[in-house]
């Protein structure tokens, strides 16, 4: 049994490690989305941030270039992708650390 336990605190410790490498690229991606915004004929669009300080959210234009606007596209999916999977990690942890002190207590 007690190997399974130790296999456990293993996996544990790899859920650990993978938790501040996910944490650690979502903070190197851009926190927002990009918001079409159409004025006439034409379609502008913008990055929407929210600021947690003024409980506002702020506009920056992001211009026509097609090329800069599909770039950050691609970050902000990379960074909800990401955060998915921290979730999922966070929820793993959680759940090996209830079974490794589950047998602390009844040892």
């Amino acid at each position: 049994m007690a190997k399974v336990f130790y296999i456990l605190k293993e996996e544990c410790d790899r859920q650990e490690k993978l938790k501040i490498l996910y944490e650690k690229e979502i903070s190197g991606l851009p926190l927002g989305g990009i918001y079409p915004r159409k004025r006439g004929k034409h379609i502008y669009y913008y990055f929407g941030q929210y600021n947690p300080q003024t409980k506002n959210v702020s506009y920056k234009y992001l211009g026509i270039d097609p090329e800069n606007i599909k770039e950050l596209e691609i970050q902000i999916q990379k960074r909800k992708k990401l955060e998915e999977l921290l979730k999922n990690v966070k929820k793993e942890i959680k759940e090996i650390q209830k079974v490794l002190h589950g047998k602390l207590s009844t040892a």
